[in-house]
């Protein structure tokens, strides 16, 4: 695949068919089995078509529900009717991570910005072999790439279906919920960003299994669902004292954090960031809250106000990890908050976690999806959390940061504070790389 020309295919003699939804999401269960086991909690719930059922999936919503068959890549939508259109085409299994690495080359997206403590020399040298083997491409071929990434993600005539709707929520498999969905280009002057709002849900299952619960208190009429309710298989929760599903959406408390004092990390050296700092100072003032900053940033001070906040926020050093993902972090002054401990953790009060960190929505790549901190926090139990996908710029992230927060500070839903914040973003610094590293991450439908 080059950035130049589209190597995708419509499948004259696609593995896949609209009829196969069933079979796509019986699938979708075997993998979502062996990722629960990965990630050491209780195997939800086998996967179920329910999502199809007219009521579950409210008007004006959409699901991208993606599956592989083979060498097919195949992506169904499905809104409140039904299925509404079904896209098939020809395309290797590695391309979404082959997109999101031209992209970020053809961006010119800078690399994290720590690095392993290791002599002098050695790191230079590193450097120096990162910068040789880096792409260079003109502005020209990024929007070569996102048009690619485009006939990748929405096929055929789906590009024209989507703008029907004012919010999608994409189900991927593997890495595509990495990929920038509010920058794909939709005409020559307009983005997805223009007609819709994004969430990525980890699974149908989770989908289901929140509409469920949200159903039987509020007193609407209860899904029938072979999904049992997931919030009895939170490992840090007690089922019987913590029973509340209906989240309120007034922000009245939050745990601000920001630039902590990284002094003393074992393994890395990370250099203090004043843009975090400022960053978090902004956002305590705007939800009115006093933010835990530099050394008071402790791992015990923020693990002690998690549970009892209804926003948490994070503006620090963030750390995936590609091979074990439930050791990603946050960075926090005399510790790590790992993706291993947040789920562990009960968190049903908090109603949005924001990870302002370097690549907080990345980790362990598995078919299913990715074992990392993003996930982490919605098995402890909170709905949305907005993550980002690489580095920005201090000043870019800033400035849509305090945009999102005066949103949710209005009780502005998370998916459409951060719309509202990118589209203000985009006005200032055009260039996609600086707007569209922002996703939510949600099992709301």
């Amino acid at each position: 695949m080059s950035a130049g020309g589209n190597s995708l295919s419509s499948a004259s003699e696609p593995n896949c068919q609209k009829d196969d939804f069933n079979g796509a999401v019986r699938y979708q269960g075997v993998l979502y089995k062996s990722l629960t086991v990965r990630r050491g909690v209780s195997d939800y719930s086998d996967a179920t078509a329910d999502v199809i059922d007219q009521g579950i999936v409210p008007a004006g919503t959409a699901v991208l529900f993606y599956h592989r068959e083979d060498s097919s890549h195949c992506v169904w939508l499905i809104d409140d009717n039904g299925i509404a259109h079904f896209e098939s085409i020809l395309a290797p299994y590695e391309t979404p991570q082959r997109l999101l690495h031209l992209f970020h080359s053809s961006a010119q997206i800078e690399a994290q910005q720590i690095s392993r403590k290791t002599s002098e020399s050695t790191t230079q040298e590193a450097d120096k072999s990162a910068r040789k083997q880096e792409f260079q491409f003109t502005d020209s071929s990024n929007a070569d790439v996102i048009t690619v990434m485009t006939d990748f993600l929405l096929p055929g005539q789906l590009r024209a279906k989507v703008v029907e709707y004012d919010t999608l929520v994409v189900v991927p498999y593997g890495t595509i919920g990495t990929l920038p969905f509010s920058a794909l280009s939709i005409d020559q002057n307009s983005t997805l960003l223009d007609h819709a709002s994004v969430r990525v849900a980890p699974s149908l299952v989770d989908l289901v299994a929140h509409a469920l619960s949200q159903r039987r208190f509020s007193q609407a009429p209860v899904i029938r669902s072979s999904v049992r309710d997931l919030r009895r298989n939170r490992p840090g929760c007690d089922y019987r004292v913590n029973r509340r599903a209906v989240k309120p959406t007034e922000l009245k408390t939050a745990l601000v954090v920001g630039d902590p004092d990284f002094c003393c990390d074992p393994e890395f050296d990370m250099p203090q960031l004043s843009g975090a700092r400022r960053e978090a100072i902004a956002v305590a003032r705007i939800i009115d809250t006093r933010p835990l900053i530099g050394r008071a940033a402790t791992l015990e001070a923020v693990q002690s106000k998690m549970a009892e906040s209804d926003l948490l926020y994070f503006a620090t050093h963030g750390v995936s990890n590609s091979v074990d993902g439930l050791n990603g972090f946050v960075a926090l002054t005399k510790g790590r908050l790992d993706a291993q401990t947040v789920q562990n953790m009960c968190l049903t009060q908090p109603k949005v976690a924001v990870l302002s960190a370097c690549q907080t929505g990345l980790g362990e790549t598995m078919d299913a999806g990715t074992v990392g901190l993003s996930r982490a926090f919605q098995i402890a139990g909170v709905d949305d959390v907005v993550m980002s996908l690489w580095n920005i710029d201090d000043f870019a992230t800033q400035y849509m940061m305090i945009e999102f927060s005066e949103q949710l500070s209005q009780q502005v839903a998370a998916d459409r504070a951060l719309r509202i914040a990118m589209m203000k973003t985009r006005e200032k610094y055009p260039n996609p790389k600086d707007w569209a590293s922002f996703t939510v991450f949600s099992t709301r439908l």
